[in-house]
């Protein structure tokens, strides 16, 4: 009998000799500033490809995208490799339609452009200005830790009525939540 993990393993093997610029990409090459370069060979090379340094798909091309999520593409988020849905459970972004419409509903009206902007504008705007007054006079900056980190955790704690002022500890437990592995 053949077990699961050695499926797994030649389903693996196989995408890798499919996906050969894929099969190579590491996660370093995701993370780390200066290799742009490698993505935009990739987008040229094989815009859709498994990545098995993610353990996932990797689309780099915005045609690619925009195909994957039209309803006649027939993707799914209903996988058992999906790690936000190991971790966090069934959500709206690991469920597919009709379990995800019906889960997005109470969120449409609220967060449409106009409603956004007239109840968040300011806020964002305020924050955003505040966080850049940070860092302006030098003319440049590490965006993740100057920035993007602070910006989604304050913004986020807004928009749900809490005071999240520890980004730092917030963006720790999101980065050990990043790093996991199914």
């Amino acid at each position: 009998m053949i077990s699961q993990a050695q499926v797994t393993d030649g389903t693996n093997m196989l995408r890798q000799l499919q996906f050969p610029a894929g099969a190579l990409i590491t996660m370093e090459d995701l993370q780390d500033s200066g290799r742009e370069h490698v993505l935009d060979r990739l987008r040229e090379q094989e815009p859709v490809t498994w990545l098995p340094a993610l353990g996932g798909w990797l689309i780099t091309s915005r045609e690619g995208a925009r195909e994957m999520l039209l309803p006649k593409a027939g993707a799914t988020v209903e996988v058992s490799e999906n790690m936000v849905r190991a971790s966090l459970g069934k959500m709206m972004l690991t469920v597919d339609a009709p379990a995800h419409d019906r889960l997005r509903a109470p969120f449409e009206r609220p967060f449409r452009a106009r409603e956004a902007e007239h109840a968040f504008g300011d806020f964002i705007r305020g924050q955003a200005d505040a966080l850049i007054d940070r860092f302006a006079d030098e003319g440049k900056a590490e965006l993740h830790s100057a920035f993007a980190a602070e910006f989604a955790v304050a913004v986020a704690g807004h928009v749900i009525g809490l005071p999240l002022g520890e980004s730092a500890k917030i963006d720790a437990y999101y980065a050990d939540f990043a790093a996991a592995r199914v």
